[in-house]
């Protein structure tokens, strides 16, 4: 989705730092990892602190998990 190595992305503190990063991506990555995990991150959760960060946006989806939502 954003076009770059394993080893880009995890060297990558903020993804909007990423030329390919934008809003439409981080919908596109957040609904696809929805509907690969079978859950639905709750909509106060969807802020920038949670988005624009690899580790941020991992443990949005293992507290989405977790809660079983």
């Amino acid at each position: 989705m954003l076009a770059v190595d394993a080893a880009t992305l995890a060297a990558t503190g903020n993804l909007s730092d990423l030329p390919t990063f934008s809003s439409f991506r981080v919908v596109t990555i957040v609904e696809r990892t929805e509907e690969e995990l079978g859950v639905e991150v709750d909509a106060a959760e969807l802020t920038p602190d949670n988005l624009h960060r690899l580790d941020a946006l991992c443990a949005l989806f293992v507290r989405t998990a977790a809660k079983g939502v």
